[in-house]
């Protein structure tokens, strides 16, 4: 083992054991554990340095009024001059200001002057044009294009959709950064901005989003992503699965730190799955769930079975060592009763968390079509989970959106922003210790 530790990879089965004498294929789910052991826990070795890229939306609707006497350019500034405390010595900074085109105010700096700094970011005042993501999110990956052995991370605003290019644009561009190795937190601020989009731009690059309400959320929660970079140990990470014969994989979600829907793996002639996951924090468990099925058995069998190897790869940061361990995931084919009708009800529970965050995807894909017939039964599935699951506040988000489409015949644009960030949240977000930044905002400065 490396003197600089290295990652824990475990699994759980919501079924455990099946039916040896089932007539029929089983459908289960695989829930995979990736966490730091006690040696990539200490000081020595956190994150060295990063290149941060601030990319802020100073259209003209970002000068509408937001919360506490603030627009939300204020607001959004306000929480950017506050990263100063969280800028290192060997940390880089950059900030692209964007309307119709991007402006690039500052360039891999250094920082010195926090007055410097926050001067700097007063040039958001000075524009106000219409909205270009994607050339904004381009000039960004042009910056960070530099090479350096430093962790590259995007924290991208906006308010609203794009207008002189396209959702589809902005899109290509998240992944082009991923390809690049940038990691992007995506922040929608107000109610006019499409949650389901900033949420695509971010899959690639396994970045997190969401939803700024108030000032000093803002600071929060612009603060918690410099903090989660910063904790980052563990780079370059690959989780690879190799199926036994017959053995069938169906969709898969990242549960935390972010609950997100990546839809159906694809499994390459040799049976393999191979995807990146996330960056690893020294102070987080992440969660991956992939649904299987499980074939009949075509002659009897009692016994334990390999249904797949794991492997996971990874570099260490503080060393550059890179290193892999493979486990084996075994189910076990009973003719007892009692065991093969039981089920691991935490993680069935994980399963319809997640399948909320795949509902509402289907939702907004819905509501853009206008498809009246599946945003109604897509509303009642989510009353449905949300109610066996006893989470009541989404529960009565669900049915006020029902109540409201029958009476009006629409979906506000607001609901479906709380829907999608209440949707990534579901599970939590795999902290083991949660920093406080609720003094940081003072209203009086």
């Amino acid at each position: 083992m490396s003197k600089f530790g290295k990652l824990n990879l475990n699994y759980k089965l919501m079924k455990p054991f099946i039916n040896a004498a089932s007539e029929s294929d089983t459908e289960n789910y695989i829930l995979f554990e990736v966490s730091t052991d006690e040696e990539l826990k200490k000081e020595e070795v956190r994150t060295v340095a990063i290149d941060f890229c601030l990319v802020l939306d100073v259209s003209g609707s970002m000068k509408e009024p937001f919360e506490g006497g603030m627009t939300k350019l204020d607001a959004a500034v306000k929480a950017a001059e506050h990263l100063y405390d969280f800028i290192g010595e060997k940390d880089t900074i950059s900030v692209v200001l964007y309307d119709s085109q991007p402006y690039v105010v500052l360039n891999r700096a250094r920082l010195t002057s926090k007055s410097d700094y926050e001067r700097i970011l007063r040039n958001a005042y000075n524009h106000g044009g219409s909205t270009n993501i994607s050339a904004a999110l381009a000039q960004a990956r042009q910056i960070l294009k530099a090479n350096t052995d430093k962790l590259k991370r995007v924290i991208f605003l906006t308010d609203g959709l794009p207008t002189v290019d396209t959702e589809q644009d902005g899109i290509r561009e998240g992944l082009l950064l991923a390809q690049e190795g940038v990691v992007i937190t995506a922040l929608g601020i107000g109610r006019d901005f499409n949650y389901n989009f900033i949420q695509e731009l971010t899959k690639p690059s396994r970045g997190t989003t969401d939803h700024l309400k108030t000032p000093n959320e803002a600071i929060s929660i612009f603060a918690k992503a410099f903090k989660s970079a910063k904790s980052t140990v563990v780079s370059d990470v690959e989780l690879t699965l190799q199926f036994s014969e017959k053995v069938r994989v169906g969709e898969y979600y990242r549960v935390v730190p972010e609950t997100t829907y990546y839809g159906k793996c694809e499994m390459d002639n040799n049976r393999t799955v191979k995807l990146k996951i996330d960056d690893i924090e020294y102070n987080r468990l992440y969660k991956y769930l992939f649904q299987i099925i499980v074939p009949k058995l075509k002659t009897p069998y009692e016994g334990k079975f390999r249904i797949a190897t794991a492997k996971i790869s990874y570099s260490i940061l503080a060393s550059n060592q890179k290193q892999e361990h493979t486990i084996d995931i075994v189910i076990e084919h009973t003719h007892d009763v009692q065991k093969y009708s039981s089920e691991l009800q935490t993680l069935r529970e994980t399963v319809m968390r997640c399948q909320i965050n795949k509902l509402f995807v289907k939702l907004d894909e819905a509501v853009k079509k206008g498809d009246k017939k599946s945003i109604a039964s897509i509303l009642e599935e989510l009353i449905e989970k949300t109610r066996e699951l006893g989470e009541i506040q989404l529960e009565e988000r669900c049915l006020k959106m029902k109540e409201d489409y029958i009476a009006r015949g629409i979906i506000s644009n607001e609901d479906l922003i709380r829907l999608g960030n209440e949707s990534t949240k579901v599970n939590g977000d795999g902290t083991m210790d949660v920093p406080d930044f609720s003094s940081v905002f003072d209203s009086s400065r």
